[in-house]
């Protein structure tokens, strides 16, 4: 990989683009955001692979529960 800008992601884009897909429809579980963010973000034919890192804030007594998928075309 080159060591340029133009090679690195679009962190604002990407940031965006989840908080769109997130809203775009209610959702009840965490899995399943998540394995639609995976599925978006390697619908973009530069993207090889994703991580995809969710918590939430919802249990007394417990910092969060998370979810974490990984995918690679």
């Amino acid at each position: 990989m080159p060591d340029a800008i133009g090679s690195s992601v679009d962190y604002g884009r990407a940031a965006g683009e989840a908080a769109a897909l997130a809203a775009s429809r209610p959702r009840r579980l965490l899995e399943v955001l998540a394995a639609d963010l995976v599925k978006h973000f390697l619908a973009d034919e530069a993207v090889i692979s994703v991580e995809v890192l969710l918590r939430k804030r919802i249990l007394p007594h417990t910092d969060a529960v998370a979810v974490r998928m990984r995918r690679a075309k």
